[in-house]
């Protein structure tokens, strides 16, 4: 389902408004700042047999003014499946108007993808949703797969994030900057008896059809797309504190810390 090559890749050029890099020069350019990120709902799911992985985001933005398009970082290994956005028309919480995006644009040297909904949108806050899937990376960069050796000898696998600078864009299509900071509510669904992490402690687990458990967490404070982790594998861990004594002379109570490791 899945190639290497990404979703077919369409160079475009234009101004800083619109999102295009600079034809003169071919250099990647910022993402437009009339946009911007205010929470991403993210639902990530890793398939370690096939080793693939497949998503869906809704990223609230806030538009700040007229605008033709939405831009995102996406990696040309990510494939974008579809695109839509919720038009909030009026102040009443559930009075949206849904449009599909009419054409989804590549711009390889910036790894943008523009997303054209076939009309302007409006300034105010919408909620652009995104279908998407790739593979696990064979490198320990972006969303990747990799093995380790049990207690026995026997290989084990494990999927794991490393976003850091710019590698968030090839598992999620995101704003991709570390300025561009907002709230995360991620679920990460699991094989049963295998164990998912992210960046905040889990609020509830649900289990689906095929042996699959959906995992939620809690929701993170504003942050870069770099910070972004997801981890699933067969993990263990160790729990202690920090005395509340050893901490800033503000702190009132101990800092719990856990440490997690492959395999037990």
């Amino acid at each position: 389902m899945y190639s290497r090559g990404g979703a077919p890749e369409k160079g475009s050029s234009g101004s800083q408004g619109d999102g295009g890099m600079g034809e003169a020069t071919g250099t990647p350019k910022r993402l437009p700042l009339h946009t911007t990120p205010q929470l991403y709902r993210l639902h990530h799911s890793p398939n370690l047999s096939k080793r693939t992985f497949s998503g869906s985001v809704e990223i609230v933005v806030l538009v700040h003014e007229r605008i033709d398009c939405i831009t995102l970082h996406a990696s040309a290994s990510l494939d974008v499946l579809s695109a839509k956005i919720a038009l909030f028309v009026s102040d009443m919480a559930h009075d949206t108007r849904e449009i599909a995006a009419v054409s989804m644009e590549r711009d390889s040297i910036s790894e943008f993808i523009m997303l054209n909904f076939g009309e302007p949108i409006e300034p105010g806050e919408h909620v652009v949703s995104v279908r998407y899937g790739g593979l696990l990376s064979t490198e320990l960069r972006g969303c990747y797969y990799s093995t380790y050796r049990d207690g026995e000898g026997r290989e084990q696998p494990l999927t794991a994030t490393h976003f850091e600078s710019t590698d968030a864009r090839s598992c999620v299509p995101c704003f991709d900057e570390p300025a561009m900071k907002a709230r995360f509510e991620v679920s990460v669904d699991r094989p049963r008896g295998l164990v998912a992490l992210s960046n905040m402690p889990v609020a509830d687990e649900r289990e689906r059809d095929g042996g699959v458990v959906e995992v939620r967490f809690e929701v993170s404070p504003p942050m870069s797309t770099y910070l972004l982790c997801f981890v699933v594998g067969d993990l263990s861990s160790r729990a202690a504190s920090v005395p509340a004594s050893l901490r800033a002379s503000d702190a009132s109570a101990a800092l719990p810390v856990r440490v997690w490791v492959a395999g037990g």
